[in-house]
């Protein structure tokens, strides 16, 4: 009997040796899986038929990203201040693909018209559930001293136009319960960049609104 009850003590002893040993190996086998899980591919998803506001698509990356839209399936409301670049957008999709366009210009620090191109883009193409916050301006005729107007016209554009376009267009994507919106910022809203003050500015308040933004739809979510 005391044979027996010593066997079973070292057993014991044996397991919990075994458990100690092997729980990192089971922790670090577990983050590995975790991190493998993060890079696994995973098929997009599709966006054939969403419709699409892209500022600043004139030309340039607005440009680029509305093609690279239509090229997916989704009909593209190019906006842009300047009217005749944002037709050329529109003409240039229509070579390389069937979806809806149509160009819009707008101001995109004037709420209003912000609110206008809502309801006349609903009308053309359909409910926006993709938004693009893609405009914006860095003026350089004295960086080390902007003007007054320069400085503001650089916070409209860059910073202040993207808390109009989220309270018009986020809204209808809350009832369809989808929709992205996507910020276009710059290495200048992440590293402080010399002599570009209020650009740096506009851009770090860029990245922090889209950051707030996203805490706070995953802390609804979560509740």
């Amino acid at each position: 009997m005391e044979i027996l009850n010593q066997l079973i003590k070292l057993m014991s002893t044996l397991l919990v040796i075994v458990l100690a040993l092997s729980t990192p190996l089971l922790l670090l086998a577990a983050m590995l899986s975790k991190i493998v899980e993060c890079f696994k591919y995973k098929s997009p998803k599709s966006i054939i038929g969403e419709v699409a506001v892209v500022t600043g698509a004139a030309h340039g990356l607005g440009r680029d990203i509305a093609l690279e839209l239509a090229k997916l399936g989704c009909h593209v409301a190019v906006v842009d201040i300047d009217i005749n670049g944002a037709k050329e957008t529109v003409e240039k999709i229509h070579q390389i693909s069937r979806v809806k366009a149509k160009a819009y210009k707008v101001n995109v620090t004037s709420f209003t018209e912000i609110t206008d191109l809502n309801a006349k883009v609903t009308r053309d193409l359909g409910i926006v559930t993709i938004l693009i916050n893609n405009a914006g301006v860095m003026v350089m005729r004295n960086p080390l001293d902007p003007a007054p107007e320069d400085v503001q016209r650089m916070i409209d554009v860059n910073l202040t136009s993207h808390f109009w376009t989220k309270n018009v267009f986020l809204p209808a994507m809350k009832r369809l319960r989808k929709g992205h919106i996507v910020t276009i910022s710059s290495v200048a809203g992440l590293f402080p960049v010399a002599y570009i003050s209020t650009y740096t500015a506009t851009k770090f308040g860029a990245t922090g609104h889209m950051k707030a933004l996203q805490l706070g739809i995953s802390c609804r979510e979560a509740t």
